[in-house]
């Protein structure tokens, strides 16, 4: 994996640019279509054989110098997001969590809805209608603002069970990165680099799904 990132341009497109390419898709768990389909496209050139099952798994093999085992290695394609459970009468969205989040970080995010990729602001009641109560809202006292007025504007835009994505924003700050979806896309990023070489035993490079969940 270390001779990967120290030659990251060797074989066409460079580490940071596939990683950067695959944080920047959609790809809540159960919707990991745009990743399989990008990750499918990737590896086609070095695969001996592709392979997807009922789940969405995309499993990639590649023969090895020997064939005396066979290796499997894995990384997660899917990420966390939100999935839309309601929409009230001034027209905000009422919404769950897919995967496990931390409601302390969510306050404030953008995110991108449905396939028309709508965008939205997950906010709380303005401070001076609250309480004061300082704890970390519930879920459910959050709510989804997409600019509509009424819940029938709303419904023109957004369907229940619509799921989005959060900003796939990335900032590097002096030798990090950060990136939406980094878990797992990194990980996929290393398999699709380690895919370019003939490894030592026939191995399974396997992108699986609904690991957030």
């Amino acid at each position: 994996i270390g001779d990967c990132f120290r030659a990251e341009t060797r074989g066409g497109v460079g580490m940071i640019e596939t990683l950067l390419a695959l944080c920047a898709l959609p790809g809540v768990s159960g919707w990991e279509d745009a990743v399989r389909d990008y990750l499918m496209e990737q590896a086609l050139p070095y695969a001996d054989k592709i392979e997807t099952d009922p789940m969405g798994n995309l499993m990639v093999f590649r023969s090895g110098k020997k064939h005396d085992k066979t290796l499997m290695l894995c990384a997660h394609m899917d990420e966390v997001g939100v999935i839309i459970t309601g929409i009230t009468a001034e027209g905000y969205l009422k919404f769950d969590f897919v995967g496990g989040i931390d409601r302390r970080v969510v306050i404030g995010k953008s995110v991108f809805i449905g396939d028309d990729t709508i965008p939205g602001i997950i906010g709380i009641k303005a401070h001076h209608l609250s309480r004061g109560d300082k704890n970390v809202p519930a879920v459910h006292e959050m709510s989804i603002d997409i600019g509509a007025k009424t819940r029938e504007e709303a419904e023109t835009m957004i369907a229940l069970g619509d799921v989005g994505t959060f900003e796939p924003t990335c900032t590097r700050m002096g030798g990090l990165l950060c990136a939406k979806a980094i878990d797992d896309r990194l990980g996929c990023a290393v398999l699709l680099k380690l895919l370019e070489h003939q490894p030592p035993c026939d191995t399974w490079f396997v992108f699986t799904v609904q690991e957030e969940v």
